[in-house]
């Protein structure tokens, strides 16, 4: 039990970090289009660890969980697309 509050306790950190993290990069301008690039990852890994380790995923049954991959799947194509099209169309 103590190890499981252990683990929570250090990912609810690690939540807090990345979100300080973006909070952050809202100050600082990067190259045209990386702020949002930096932001969506930061974004996904957050999605990712509460997904895994608030959510229960990380114990579920393997149906459960390719149920719950296929929309990150989907998010994951709409955020490459986005990407993509911040490096190589805009500003053009």
């Amino acid at each position: 039990m103590s190890s499981t509050i252990t683990n929570k306790t250090f990912i609810f950190s690690l939540l807090l970090v990345i979100t300080a993290a973006q909070i952050g990069l809202s100050y600082v301008s990067l190259a045209p289009g990386y702020n949002l690039i930096v932001a969506l990852l930061l974004g996904m890994s957050e999605t990712m660890l509460v997904a895994i380790f608030f959510m229960g995923l990380k114990n579920e049954k393997r149906l459960i969980r390719v149920t719950a991959l296929f929309p990150f799947v989907l998010f994951c194509i709409m955020n490459g697309a986005v990407i993509l099209d911040v490096l190589f169309f805009r500003n053009k």
